[in-house]
């Protein structure tokens, strides 16, 4: 909105001005003024929208479909549906046993299920994250996550989860439509918890 010679709100006044003569142009206002009591002003020089920098791509397209009335795809969002793909399948088992015995066999039951509920309670929230970053085409939130998700899994012998999150990963640098996968990590989970409960219970009775 700041500019030389003329600023923002004069230049959208100075198209205002003539529009009796023209069809009405629509006209988004972009700023670094993130004060929303600011915005007054520029709706009252004749914005249609506001948008903040620096600049959210998508709220942009968006608001450019909105004043137009024509449905908008980024070049962005036509690669990620030309990569769109069916999960690829995995091969590592559930839940591999003696990696997890060797690595919490000596545990106390207390701390062990302190363990055990903490590994649940975050894998979910890393996925329910994925989910929504897969949903809103987040890449880059997706791909950290699923980094961190993908050594939790590890941790605990949890390897095809650890694998589903690794595929997550490279999708996401690759620039992938992650929803498949999303949606194959969250179908997971309940099975790679009850395969770590019935672990628990044969270790805790015993042989």
């Amino acid at each position: 909105m700041q500019m030389p010679v003329m600023d923002g709100p004069a230049a959208m006044q100075k198209i205002r001005d003539v529009e009796d003569r023209t069809p009405r142009v629509p006209i988004i206002a972009l700023t670094a003024d993130a004060v929303r009591d600011h915005h007054a002003t520029y709706f009252t020089a004749g914005a249609d929208a506001v948008v903040t920098k620096p600049v959210n791509w998508a709220q942009l397209i968006q608001k450019i479909a909105e004043l137009t009335n024509v449905a908008i795809t980024s070049p962005a969002q036509e690669n990620r549906s030309e990569k769109t793909h069916s999960p690829p399948p995995l091969t590592a088992p559930i839940l591999d046993a003696s990696f997890l015995e060797t690595i919490v066999g000596s545990v106390q039951p207390k701390t062990l299920n302190t363990l055990l509920q903490r590994f649940e309670q975050n894998s979910r929230e890393y996925i329910e994250a994925i989910r929504g970053a897969a949903d809103h085409q987040d890449s880059s939130g997706a791909r950290k996550v699923a980094h961190t998700l993908k050594g939790l899994a590890a941790q605990f012998g949890a390897v095809r989860l650890s694998e589903c999150a690794r595929n997550v990963e490279q999708a996401a640098k690759n620039g992938d439509n992650l929803n498949g996968l999303a949606e194959q990590m969250a179908a997971l989970l309940p099975q790679t918890l009850d395969q770590l409960n019935a672990w628990r219970s044969r270790r805790d009775t015993g042989p």
